[in-house]
């Protein structure tokens, strides 16, 4: 379990710091390619729905995790 933690940390910094170098790029002209991506955030380009889908989707890791844990030490117990 201490090692599914370990690597979910830098999953999240990861996640962060790809939205925030996203959102960067694209002020200094780049264009976004990702199809999904563009579904997510819409005609109107809403960046921080992509925000929102990245925090939402790690919190998901962070309860299958936990879930996880819980369900490890019931089988430990019996």
């Amino acid at each position: 379990m201490f090692i599914k933690v370990v690597m979910f940390i830098p999953l999240c910094i990861y996640s962060i710091l790809d939205y925030y170098q996203t959102v960067s790029l694209l002020k200094c002209g780049m264009e976004e390619i990702n199809p999904i991506v563009l579904w997510l955030i819409g005609p109107d380009e809403n960046w921080e729905l992509l925000l929102a889908a990245k925090i939402a989707f790690l919190v998901m890791v962070a309860i299958l995790l936990f879930v996880d844990y819980i369900n490890s030490r019931e089988r430990i117990q019996s």
